[in-house]
Formats: C-alpha cells, sequence, structure tokens
C-alpha cells in the first residue's frame, strides 16, 4: 500500500471519493459492525509495527485512559481493545475525521490498518441498485454515499435522469441489517451488501378516449408535461421552453393541428418536434414503429428508449409494434423530464 515515497496509495478507483470523505466524522462514514475488523488489524501482535497503544497516544489519550480500554476491551465489552479505541475516538464528535485518523494511523507507520479502514469505508459507501420501468431494468452501482444519508437523499440524483420521483417506485425484495423493511427513510448504511431493487409503482392510467380518433383533453391534463394551451407555432414554444435549453430531455405534450397531440423535447440546444399519432387505441410516433396502449405508456417508454427517427427506420429495418424499440446506436432524444 505504500509508495516509494513512504505515503500511503489510496485503493484503485477510490481515491477522489476518499478525499472528499475525510473531512467527515469517523462514525458518520464507517459502521460500528465494519470498525470491527479495522480494530481486529490493528490489535493483532506484531513485532515489529505499533500497536493500537500507539495510536491511542497519537490521538491523545492518557495513560489511565489506555489502560481502561485495555481492561475494558478484554472483560466487559467482548472486544478487543484496538476495536473499542476506534469506537470510542469516533464518538467524540466532529473533531473525530477520518483525516486525523488516517494521519495518526500513518505516523505510527500502519498503513495496514489504514487500507482496512480505506475498504471498510468503500464498502460502506456503495450501493447496488437495479431501477426497473415496465420490462426494462438498468443496473448501476453508486460510489461516495455517506452511510448516514437515507436512500431517499442517496438515489434522489439517480431517479431524477429517469424524470421520476422515489415516490413513483417501491423497494422491493429487501430486508436492512436490522431485519426491518427497506423505505426511503432507511439509512444508506442499513443496506451494506444489499442489491436494491426499485420497481416502479403501477399508477392508474388516465382515460384517453379515441373511439372517435379524439383525445379527451380533460384527462390529458393529469399527464404530466401536458400544457393546453402552447401555440402550435415554434417561435412560442420556443418562448416557452427557452430556459431549459441546457439541458436535454425536457418536453412538454401539446395540442398541433386539427387537434392531434405532439412532443416538443429538448436537444443539443435545440428543441425537436413529434407528432404523435393514435389509431384504434394506439399511440405511436411512427407507424411502423412501436405502438403503446396508452399515451402515458408511450412517454414513459421514450424516456429509456431514443426516439424514432423523423425518416427511416432505426438500424435499416422494421420493429415489431408490440414491443418497445432496442436502439444500437448513441443515445439521441428521449423523453427524460417533464416541463
Amino acid at each position: 500500500m505504500a509508495s516509494s515515497k513512504g505515503q500511503p496509495e489510496v485503493i484503485s478507483d477510490f481515491g477522489q471519493i476518499w478525499d472528499d470523505m475525510k473531512s467527515r466524522p469517523l462514525l458518520e462514514i464507517v459502521g460500528v459492525s465494519s470498525l470491527s475488523t479495522v480494530g481486529t488489524v490493528l490489535n493483532a501482535p506484531n513485532p515489529v509495527s505499533k500497536g493500537w497503544e500507539a495510536l491511542a497516544d497519537k490521538l491523545g489519550y492518557s495513560r489511565d485512559k489506555i489502560e481502561m480500554l485495555r481492561q475494558e476491551g478484554n472483560k466487559m465489552y467482548q472486544k478487543c481493545p484496538g476495536e473499542l479505541l476506534l469506537e470510542t475516538w469516533g464518538g467524540r464528535g466532529s473533531g473525530s475525521t477520518l483525516q486525523v485518523l488516517e494521519q495518526a494511523l500513518i505516523d505510527i507507520d500502519r498503513l495496514d490498518v489504514l487500507e482496512e479502514l480505506q475498504k471498510a469505508a468503500k464498502d460502506e459507501c456503495t450501493l447496488s441498485v437495479t431501477i426497473c420501468i415496465h420490462q426494462k431494468e438498468r443496473s448501476m452501482t453508486l460510489p461516495g454515499v455517506w452511510g448516514m444519508l437515507t436512500l431517499g437523499q442517496a438515489l434522489e440524483g439517480a431517479l431524477e435522469e429517469t424524470g421520476l420521483r422515489t415516490d413513483d417506485f417501491e423497494i422491493q425484495g429487501s430486508e436492512s441489517e436490522s431485519g426491518q423493511a427497506m423505505s426511503w427513510t432507511t439509512k444508506a448504511r442499513e443496506c451494506k451488501g444489499i442489491h436494491l431493487r426499485l420497481v416502479k409503482k403501477k399508477l392508474p392510467q388516465p382515460r384517453v378516449d379515441v373511439t372517435r380518433d379524439e383525445v379527451c383533453w380533460e384527462e390529458l391534463t393529469k399527464i404530466p408535461g401536458f400544457h393546453h394551451n402552447i401555440p402550435d407555432d415554434p417561435a412560442a414554444i420556443h418562448t416557452f421552453m427557452f430556459n431549459y435549453l441546457r439541458d436535454e430531455g425536457w418536453y412538454v405534450i401539446r395540442k398541433c393541428e386539427n387537434n392531434k397531440l405532439a412532443v416538443s423535447v429538448t436537444y443539443l440546444g435545440e428543441i425537436r418536434h413529434f407528432r404523435i399519432g393514435h389509431t384504434d387505441g394506439r399511440f405511436y410516433f411512427r407507424k411502423d414503429e412501436f405502438q403503446a396502449s396508452s399515451l402515458h405508456e408511450l412517454i414513459e417508454t421514450y424516456k429509456w428508449n431514443d426516439l424514432p427517427a423523423k425518416c427511416g427506420r432505426l438500424n435499416g429495418s422494421a420493429h415489431n409494434t408490440s414491443n418497445p424499440p432496442v436502439p444500437d446506436r448513441e443515445r439521441g432524444v428521449r423523453l427524460l423530464k417533464p416541463v
């Protein structure tokens, strides 16, 4: 773990995250259960390296306090003194930071303990998640998640990419370390070693009357992103969406000529416009592309898939109109966030 200059080398792919979290209190990042392994390594007899007593002295413990830790660690708590030292010092408050502990371990030349500490921090600050929307799944690993954050806080950014909120998902098939069912208020630390599965809730679908190829506009107001009063005019739409042009995927659903529907979406600093067709109860952007059973399903599908090209078919071949498309090109226009 040591470099040629005697300085510690942080675990590969964890360096920036470790630097970001070093100013945080120890117990805010690493839980007591994870400190057990670190304390065991610190406490292990080593004729060459300095032991837990040297670390306690470096952290400002008096001889009497060190002897007390030795006695309590050996009998009352059934924990080794090294483990008990890390717990009690970490519980002192905001001044007991990872950075202070790191420097103390470097000073007593216990880089093996520092490496174990970094492993524990990396383990506790990584969330493994699969997001499921309809029949589409997306798995991801989120590093750098503080243990004291709630799941809602930790996953807010990842869910924002879908245009949905935590209230739109339920956590399935997982229990925390304490045996309780997971919720959005569960601390991220409780999810250590657990793969979370977030499934989009099935919500009542807004009713759209297509029996006469007409749209029930009152019902459409329930769909996020629908704006009834935007004129079917490029200049008016540009003015309405001007503040969203810097980001991709902001969209509005609107009326266009002959009381039809269209969607306008930001992409590469521009606004792209797509007409929505509906025939025999099916909604689509191109009749020979994917067709949805509801407008809501159509919008949700193209949060995860590129909108069909205005001319020519994706990949040069026809798609099965019953299944969502699976583009094999780089990410294009998608409906990510309703205005």
